[in-house]
């Protein structure tokens, strides 16, 4: 009984600590750019945000890939929650390595919200994708280092 309340606790303070959407965590051994455009895109309706910790974007028509680059100080685990938000269409988030390699993939044609652990290794360059296809809705991902 005391495991199952403990595991309880615990996973609604990781909501919880999710549920603050857009609230920056340094992350001293993380290195981050973007958001960054295959194309540049000719939506009005486009907005996004950056931090040190996350990236998010809202938008009524997007076709097209973002990206936003990110290298690590040393070889870590990352933990990755996202939150994908789809209204129409498909959306696609990617995270791969400088090879192309898809580490974790997640394509949505509904809402989707979950969480992945990646381990990166610091000489290695990853991106960050989000695809999309005919979409209306948002995206948010936001990474932490883990210990």
């Amino acid at each position: 009984m005391k495991k199952q309340l403990l595991l309880t606790f615990m996973m609604l303070i990781s909501i919880s600590n999710f549920a603050q959407k857009g609230k920056d965590i340094k992350n001293s051994n993380i290195e981050t750019s973007g958001t960054h455009f295959e194309n540049p895109t000719t939506e009005k309706t486009w907005s996004n945000a950056n931090g040190d910790s996350y990236t998010k974007a809202k938008y009524k028509a997007y076709n097209g890939i973002t990206f936003v680059k990110i290298n690590t100080k040393k070889d870590m685990k990352l933990s990755l929650n996202y939150d994908l938000k789809v209204e129409k269409g498909e959306l696609e988030m990617q995270i791969v390595d400088s090879k192309g390699t898809i580490l974790f993939q997640k394509t949505a044609e509904k809402d989707e919200i979950g969480n992945t652990e990646l381990a990166f290794k610091s000489d290695e360059k990853y991106q960050i994708k989000f695809i999309g296809t005919e979409t209306k809705g948002s995206y948010f991902c936001q990474w932490l280092e883990q210990n």
